[in-house]
Formats: structure tokens, sequence, C-alpha cells
């Protein structure tokens, strides 16, 4: 695990000098380095996209709190399939018939265009998401369908040692919201 995701609800007067979700998340990284030995990127937002797309920010090792008003600069120039569910033959396809490369440009489209190209719920969907509005629920206790695991050229174990796989593997589960 090197990533973290924070839902996060702030008060409106919250500022980069005063953050506590800043705060915790720089906590929970300290506590995440401390049991594992691994550094870890969090993204802290008021909703799952933002968040994820604050993570990103945030690597290598470090967290980022993307505020509320500074959602629309933020997402502007992010390619569209930045955005959960473009993958890579809807982006070709936006590209394509409606020279759609970024979240900027999914938002100047008209609608109607979008509807024709991608339909009425993929077209709502994709324009919220573009517009930082995500209303899914962050799961927590999800069951897992997958666990992938990546070993860096700079990780070596000693040969028979199964022991020290298993110490260095963290947790498979960590979600937080503070509200």
């Amino acid at each position: 695990m090197d990533e973290v995701l924070l839902e996060v609800k702030v008060p409106p007067t919250i500022s980069r000098d005063s953050d506590p979700a800043l705060a915790l998340a720089n906590k929970i990284r300290a506590e995440i380095f401390e049991a594992t030995g691994c550094p870890a990127s969090i993204g802290i937002s008021h909703n799952i996209t933002l968040a994820r797309l604050a993570t990103r920010k945030a690597k290598p090792a470090n967290a980022y709190h993307l505020l509320p008003e500074e959602v629309p600069a933020f997402l502007e120039p992010l390619s569209v399939d930045s955005l959960p569910g473009i993958g890579w033959s809807l982006r070709r396809k936006l590209l394509e018939e409606l020279k759609i490369s970024t979240v900027g440009s999914l938002l100047r489209i008209r609608q109607s265009e979008l509807i024709k190209v991608i339909g009425p719920g993929n077209a709502s969907k994709f324009s919220a998401y573009a517009n930082g509005i995500d209303d899914r629920e962050l799961e927590v206790g999800k069951p897992r369908k997958s666990v992938s695991a990546e070993v860096n050229y700079g990780i070596r174990f000693e040969e028979g040692r199964n022991d020290q796989v298993e110490v260095s593997r963290p947790p498979l589960e960590l979600a937080c919201t503070i509200s």
C-alpha cells in the first residue's frame, strides 16, 4: 500500500496554513512508514474522485489537500482519462469525434454533442466528474477483488526468508473519513 485516500469535509475557513486534514495525513504517513518502512502518498479532498486526483499530485511520498476553491483550476489542464471510467478506448473516441483531450475541453463541449457520442448516462457522469462532483460514498471494509504487488529494484530479501516478506507487507485496507 503506497496510497491513502482521505475524504474530508472541512469548514470554509480552512487554509493551507492551518489544515487539520493535512496534519492527520502526515501523521498517517509517518505511522505507515514506521510500521512498514515504506513511504505513502495521501490525497485529500471532499469526494473520492478529487481525493484520487490529489493523490497523484502528492506522489511521491507526500500529502496534498485539494481545497474546494482550487478544484476548477486543478482539473482544467488534466487529461480527460484522469477521470474515473475513461480508459484508452473512450479517450480515443472523445479525441477523434469531439477533439476533447483535457478536462477543460470536456467542460466546454455542449452536452448535446457529448450525449450523441457517449450517451446520456456517460455524458452526465463525466460532466459531473469534470466539474469536481462525485457523490459516490467511500466504501470502507469493501472486500478486495484482487491484490497486486510490485517489488522495486531497491528491495531485496534474503533467500529462504519468507518472514521478511510477511513483515514488510502492510495491511491491505486503510480508509479514513473525517468530518
